[in-house]
Formats: structure tokens, C-alpha cells, sequence
């Protein structure tokens, strides 16, 4: 009776493999690419701290400065804020691991991917003449500067002007962006249309620190010329002190016009 049931076994048994054949694919787990999940999620978190320390240094400090060290720009914003004495912190982005990183926040903050980027009382004050609310340079070229830094605690003006004097010469010889030297401390207001472009201004900084001269060439005329003058004055006076046979104390008369003489000379020879 087996006999006659072989072929019929054999062709089932055949069947039943190639049926658990078909179905040992569809059972296997699938395979899951965890790896671009694990980065993406890796990332977002990544990004979120970065925003969240970033967002935390902006509410934190009353001047924030994001920088690059070799950002010309940057370094004029860095240099008015020091000549006002402002304190203020400095993020370099290209000195931080996680700089990349911040920029990317920032011009998702700011709308711009240019440095510097400068918070004044956690607002965005712009880069160095553009930008929020019109760039620390500009800001300072218009007087606006110096009231957000002591609103934001940035800058401390108690107890600086105290001294009468100090009052009087602050009020005579008022320095800054948009003046030029006109005779010695004397100071004069520069037309915005004369002020050369940033790449002239950068070809000249490259020029005078090259030849160590921060003059120009009417400026050393100009001293030149009052160095002439206050050699001749002393002469003027030399001759008369020795003429009335004063005393030798008396004498001394001579020095503060004779180093002023020097002085006016040797800078306009220096071009310092």
C-alpha cells in the first residue's frame, strides 16, 4: 500500500518544501538603515543645544560679539567698543568647535551669514555698518551707541565725567568715526562721500603699518609747518632771555616751546 501511495508522497513532500521555501523570505525580519536615523536624531539634538547656549550667552550677556579672527570688520567693531569701554564678550566662530554650528543659529536668527554679529541687551545691533539696528559703527557715528550700552549694563559712565576739565576738553576735542585731524589734537568733520570704500581703507592700513604712518601727507605738512614755527619762537625767545641777561632759572623758558619744536618735527619726519 506504501507502494502505491510513493509517487503521490514523494510529489506532496515535494510540494510542502517548495512551499516553506517560498515563505522563508517573507518571514526573515526586515533590516532597518538605523544608522541615518540615529545622525538625524543625533543632529537635531545637537542643534538644539547649540541654539539653546547660543540663545543663553545672547540673554546673558548685555554685548555679545560673534567674531572671526581674521574678520577685518570684526576687528573695527571690537576696537570701537573698546574705545568707548564697553565690556562686552567675544565668541570667535572660527576658533570654537562649535562654531559652524552657532553661525547656522545665527543666520537663522539674523537673516545674515556675516560677521560680526552684535547683541546690545540680547537685540540684535547689526555687524560693523549694517545690519539690526544699523551696525556698532554706525550706531556710534550717530551717538546711539553709547546710551544702549549703559541701558543693556554694558558700560559704566558714573563717576568718568566728574572732573570739570575733563568735561571741557570732551566737549573741545570730540573724537571718533567721521572726524580727521585738522591741526595737532584739533579735530574736523569728514564729508561721508570722501571716506574711501573698505578696500581702500584696507590697502591703506596694509600701507601705513607697513611704514609705520598714521598721518598724511597734509598732516605732516601741517606739522612740519607748526615745528618751523615753534622753532623760530624759540629762537625768538633764546635770544631774548640772553639779551635781558636773565637768570639761569629763568632760562628754562625755553624748554617747553623747544620740545614742542621737536616734537612737531620729528613726527611730521616719522609720520607718527
Amino acid at each position: 500500500m506504501l507502494g502505491k501511495y510513493r509517487n503521490r508522497i514523494m510529489v506532496l513532500a515535494t510540494l510542502l518544501v517548495a512551499a516553506s521555501a517560498l515563505h522563508v523570505i517573507p518571514r526573515l525580519p526586515k533590516t532597518r538603515i538605523a544608522g541615518p536615523i540615529r545622525c538625524s536624531e543625533s543632529a537635531t539634538s545637537s542643534n538644539a543645544a547649540v541654539a539653546e547656549a547660543l540663545m543663553k550667552v545672547i540673554s546673558d550677556s548685555p554685548c555679545v560679539v560673534f567674531s572671526r579672527t581674521t574678520c577685518p570688520y570684526c576687528l573695527q567693531t571690537k576696537e570701537c567698543l573698546d574705545r568707548v569701554g564697553a565690556t562686552y564678550r567675544v565668541v570667535e566662530l572660527d576658533a570654537d568647535p562649535q562654531g559652524p554650528a552657532m553661525r547656522k543659529e545665527l543666520a537663522s536668527l539674523t537673516g545674515r551669514t556675516s560677521v560680526p554679529a552684535v547683541f546690545i541687551g540680547g537685540i540684535f545691533a547689526g555687524g560693523a555698518n549694517d545690519g539690526g539696528l544699523g551696525g556698532v559703527l554706525t550706531l556710534q557715528r550717530e551717538g546711539a551707541l553709547e546710551p544702549l550700552l549703559v541701558e543693556s549694563g554694558a558700560l559704566d559712565l558714573s563717576g568718568q565725567m566728574s572732573d570739570p576739565v575733563a568735561q571741557l576738553f570732551s566737549s573741545l576735542f570730540q573724537g571718533g568715526s567721521g572726524k580727521r585731524i585738522a591741526w595737532g589734537v584739533l579735530q574736523q568733520d569728514v564729508d561721508p562721500a570722501a571716506v574711501p570704500d573698505a578696500d581702500e581703507r584696507a590697502r591703506r592700513r596694509e600701507v601705513a603699518a607697513s611704514s609705520l604712518t598714521n598721518i598724511d601727507a597734509a598732516e605732516r605738512q601741517r606739522r612740519q609747518l607748526a615745528g618751523t614755527a615753534m622753532s623760530i619762537a624759540t629762537g625768538a625767545l633764546a635770544v631774548s632771555l640772553l639779551a635781558a641777561h636773565a637768570a639761569p632759572l629763568t632760562r628754562v623758558a625755553i624748554a617747553p616751546p623747544l620740545f614742542l619744536a621737536y616734537g612737531y618735527l620729528a613726527s611730521a619726519r616719522e609720520g607718527l
